[in-house]
């Protein structure tokens, strides 16, 4: 699934697109951002869309894995290294 989140009028859209290009919008998912009061957008995440089972009660939840972010805020990482788009440094390697 590709999460895509964008501005709309002032709210916070989220539509999760799958591998057929079809479109789902998602109300009463969130994402904000780090800046106090605001909503991330015009961000697309890449992540799986999951049923997670309880294994005490066996309840089953939907749940959404991200675990990429290609787009954040308008701004494309796809160039960039997987470890730059985690925030993860390279330690130089001991001779």
């Amino acid at each position: 699934m590709l999460v895509l989140i964008v501005a709309a009028f002032g709210n916070q859209e989220v539509y999760l697109v799958d591998r057929k290009e079809q479109y789902y919008h998602v109300r009463g998912l969130n994402f904000p951002s780090p800046q106090e009061g605001a909503n991330q957008a015009n961000t697309v995440l890449d992540g799986e869309l999951v049923i997670d089972v309880d294994p005490v009660t066996e309840v089953e939840r939907l749940r959404l894995l991200c675990f990429d972010c290609l787009v954040h805020e308008s701004k494309s990482l796809i160039m960039r290294p997987l470890e730059n788009r985690y925030g993860v440094r390279r330690r130089a390697r001991a001779s």
